[in-house]
């Protein structure tokens, strides 16, 4: 007994998605071209955008531009304030479980927090500098 699979997406319509996307440079641009895309196809959004997904881990000639990462005004990596308490944590050398209750504090405060603070092993070096001076 064979077994066959359903065909989602006969060849037409694969190249039909192949053509409207070999100029799509960009994640809003491919966003818009899915959307299209789903109309003309008679398919989902998301439907389209797995079957995208596929041909592109194959060699099929299409690119899947993922979305860009979130990033801060300034540029930075957006950071959570779990991301904050851990780092806080670490330069302070505890276990973040300790201190996961300041995930309450603003991120704000968290961020001034942790540059405020120096590690335990500057804190040893800045003790042993000052009984050196005083000695």
């Amino acid at each position: 007994m064979t077994t066959s699979t359903a065909v989602n997406y006969t060849p037409a319509q694969e190249s039909a998605i192949i053509s409207r996307l070999a100029h799509v440079t960009d994640y809003a641009g491919q966003k818009i071209a899915v959307a299209d895309l789903s109309v003309a196809l008679e398919k989902s959004v998301r439907s389209v955008s797995a079957k995208i997904s596929t041909m592109s881990r194959s060699d099929k000639g299409v690119s899947f531009h993922k979305k860009p990462a979130n990033v801060t005004k300034a540029g930075a990596k957006v950071q959570s304030k779990a991301d904050l308490v851990e780092l806080i944590a670490d330069r302070i050398g505890i276990a973040s479980d300790k201190i996961e209750s300041l995930e309450k504090a603003t991120k704000n405060t968290l961020s001034i927090v942790f540059a405020n603070l120096i590690s335990p092993k500057d804190r040893e070096e800045l003790a042993y500098l000052i009984k050196e001076k005083h000695s």
